[in-house]
């Protein structure tokens, strides 16, 4: 992973001077009816909470998680904890006990 973040590290200015970067279209997204599943780990930093506040507001679906210890990748630093969280989300889903 470290590789990678060094082999991309020449793009990291062009992407934060993109001014469209962060934009996401609100409205486009309140129109979004499937489940949608919005994990976030307690150590992330005060953005990203933000993020996902305002996602979960707008997603009439959207299911909230909080993964505990982990902080913006918790994919990577708790993987059995992700894993976990995610198939039971699809469980939840496929049997019909999701919205």
């Amino acid at each position: 992973m470290r590789a990678r973040w060094l082999f991309n590290a020449s793009t990291l200015l062009d992407e934060e001077r993109d001014p469209d970067a962060r934009r996401v279209d609100l409205g486009a997204l309140s129109h979004f009816r499937q489940p949608t599943l919005l994990t976030s780990g307690d150590q992330r930093l005060p953005m990203f909470h933000f993020m996902v506040e305002m996602l979960a507001r707008v997603l009439p679906h959207a299911e909230r998680r909080m993964i505990p210890g982990s902080g913006h990748r918790p994919h990577v630093t708790h993987p059995a904890q992700y894993a976990d969280i995610v198939l039971s989300f699809i469980r939840e889903f496929a049997s019909g006990q999701s919205p």
